[in-house]
């Protein structure tokens, strides 16, 4: 008798279960594997290649200019298409859809019912009952800074408390208080809030980069690039948190406010 759709995604959500049960990351056979299911789950979009490309080639073009208006707005426009495609393109998604919080900011919202998504969030460690993701693309020529960071942490913890599970940076840049190295001594900036969020709220947050943005057109590479930078949120949380983030430190009240 042959199963059933459901029948069929029900033994593949019990053999990731599995999988993340005796998977170390160093047998050959099982990383050749875990590509394999990678890729099913992830299938770039047919013109993902080109908004990437022209992503590439607005960037070298300002390489030794000043950055104007046009490229800013241009640079918004094609992370934000590659944000769109990239995660339309997941396997099991039911809906792509914009989201407007308090203020002028536009975030892209990404849901998913199915029997395939509810085993991708078995495989990137993202609870089922927050499932759905939140992204948002950033333009500037800075990193991400901590206030931006916060901005996001507050809209999974107030705004979508019941319904986010992970949220997603675009900016070609990163974000403060992420190294370029892999030696990490200690957390400061959006990096700190970063591993904080995930201590207390239990909600991954990543960040892409332009390395990051610019490989999203190989098949599995968005579901790996996610895995990999929440398993090193994970790593992170065992470092030492500074102090002043646990206690407050009180201080005398400023003169304009004692001599009133």
């Amino acid at each position: 008798m042959a199963s059933t759709k459901t029948e069929l995604m029900d033994v593949l959500y019990s053999t990731l279960k599995e999988l993340d049960k005796v998977s170390s990351g160093s047998d050959p056979d099982y990383l050749k594997s875990e590509n394999k299911l990678l890729s099913y789950f992830y299938t770039p979009n047919s013109n993902l290649s080109n908004v990437i490309s022209e992503l590439e080639s607005t960037i070298e073009t300002y390489k030794d200019k000043k950055k104007d208006s046009h490229y800013n707005n241009t640079i918004g426009r094609l992370m934000e298409q590659i944000a769109f495609l990239s995660f339309k393109s997941i396997e099991g998604v039911s809906a792509v859809s914009s989201f407007q919080s308090s203020g002028p900011q536009y975030d892209l919202i990404v849901t998913g019912d199915t029997p395939q998504w509810l085993s991708l969030c078995s495989l990137m460690r993202i609870n089922h009952e927050n499932r759905d993701i939140i992204i948002e693309a950033k333009a500037t020529q800075a990193k991400v800074n901590d206030q931006q960071f916060a901005r996001l942490c507050s809209l999974m913890q107030m705004n979508l408390k019941n319904t986010a599970g992970l949220g997603v940076f675009f900016s070609l840049n990163g974000a403060s208080g992420f190294p370029t190295n892999k030696r990490i001594k200690g957390l400061q900036a959006a990096r700190l809030r970063q591993v904080m969020f995930m201590l207390s709220e239990k909600k991954p947050i990543v960040v892409f980069d332009k390395n990051d943005i610019i490989s999203l057109d190989k098949p599995g590479s968005l579901i790996k690039i996610i895995i990999q930078k929440i398993r090193e949120i994970d790593q992170l949380s065992g470092l030492n948190i500074p102090p002043d983030i646990e206690k407050p430190v009180y201080c005398d009240l400023p003169a304009h406010l004692t001599n009133i």
